[in-house]
């Protein structure tokens, strides 16, 4: 069984579905980072299982970013992050 693929399964369904607030580190600058990022309704594009990276809009900058999915420290659903603040 390989975790990390379902760790990206999750996040990818989580994207997919609605918005998802990720926490990363940024590969170049080595800076945590965070926002809120969708795939779903006319953002939606393939994502590879092969690749190690997930694309994915960045809903604040309007801007397509790729994260790299093994610097993913935390991320959550939009309707779990309203139930816990």
């Amino acid at each position: 069984m390989n975790h990390e693929n379902d760790f990206k399964d999750n996040i990818l369904d989580c994207l997919y579905e609605t918005d998802c607030f990720i926490e990363y580190m940024s590969v170049n600058s080595g800076r945590t980072l965070e926002g809120w990022f969708t795939l779903a309704g006319d953002k939606k594009i393939k994502q590879y299982n092969t690749s190690d990276t997930i694309v994915c809009w960045d809903i604040e900058n309007n801007k397509w970013e790729d994260i790299r999915t093994n610097t993913i420290s935390r991320w959550q659903r939009r309707m779990e992050w309203k139930r816990s603040t």
